[in-house]
């Protein structure tokens, strides 16, 4: 990355991610310019009057982002990187055009217990259409696997799903507590379990879903992610978050996406091509706003309690 470069500083000081905004820019002789919290609600306009080069954020952020047309005036962003959640292909699209010539925008993924950072995908001109983009391939000398019934794989080939698991010196030495361990020890290897849920294709690792996030519902094991990723594609939104609510008997699944991003008509029924009919969501609800948390994820718990 260029030195004397204006980067974002949208992670608050207590989200981890903020030390790579801080380093990072100081590292190289930039500027970190630290938003209004206008600013945060309306990011194209700071973006343009900052003459920001390098953004940093997680996914909703961005979603934001291109929703709006970029400035005339304004030369567009050298770099874009997301990371903390699952980053749509809807918003990477959306996001291109606030690129400038010659510009990237990277997909990075890593938990807490790895060192923040441990892959990256360069989706700039990702050719996947719809579901979430490539989270990519380790740095350095790092290394990934899939744990697939019980069975640890360390080749990966085309088509394999399973849990991801992250092996190498970036990964944590273990909690302080009593808590179960999260390591597996295999192949040679000590391996911290991330609990993601991923494939592999021609493009790297790409995040399916958690694997703590199969939900059981009318008797099927179902995957929340497999949904969102149905109506974001069929309906062309870029925010949507699908939770399972109420107790076993009365459960039902609820799909929340933003109002403004809805350009048409939304027909449960386009989606039976997609999904088998226990996987359709039984209401979908029009939000002004998505519930975040403090580190600027959506806030599904808030999702499950809504009551409209």
């Amino acid at each position: 990355m260029e030195r004397g470069l204006r980067y974002t500083q949208f992670f608050d000081l207590s989200f981890d991610l903020s030390i790579h905004d801080i380093f990072v820019s100081n590292h190289l002789w930039g500027t970190l310019i630290a938003p209004s919290k206008v600013d945060l609600m309306m990011p194209s306009g700071y973006v343009s009057r900052e003459r920001i080069d390098v953004w940093f954020s997680v996914p909703i952020l961005g979603a934001q982002l291109g929703r709006a047309t970029p400035n005339a005036a304004f030369a567009g962003l050298a770099h874009m990187l997301f990371c903390g959640e699952a980053l749509p292909m809807e918003t990477v699209k959306a996001c291109r055009a606030w690129l400038r010539d010659g510009g990237d925008l990277w997909n990075l993924y890593g938990p807490t217990e790895a060192t923040i950072a441990f892959t990256g995908a360069r989706v700039t001109e990702s050719e996947r259409s719809s579901g979430n983009a490539s989270i990519g391939l380790p740095f350095g000398v790092n290394e990934v696997a899939l744990l697939v019934d019980g069975v640890v794989h360390r080749d990966l080939v085309d088509d394999l799903e399973g849990e991801l698991l992250l092996g190498g010196p970036q990964v944590f030495a273990g909690y302080s507590t009593d808590a179960p361990s999260p390591f597996l020890d295999a192949d040679g290897m000590r391996w911290y379990h991330s609990g993601d849920l991923v494939r592999i294709d021609h493009e790297g690792v790409y995040f399916r879903g958690r694997v703590d996030s199969q939900v059981k519902y009318r008797g099927y094991r179902i995957e929340l992610g497999e949904i969102e990723a149905a109506v974001r594609g069929t309906f062309d939104l870029k925010t949507v978050a699908v939770v399972l609510t109420g107790e076993q008997g009365d459960a039902k699944i609820v799909a929340f996406y933003l109002r403004e991003e809805l350009a048409g008509d939304l027909d449960p029924a386009a989606l039976n091509e997609l999904l088998p009919s226990y996987m359709v969501p039984a209401s979908f609800v029009a939000l002004d706003e998505m519930p975040t948390n403090q580190n600027s994820k959506i806030d599904r718990k808030a999702l499950v309690a809504w009551e409209g």
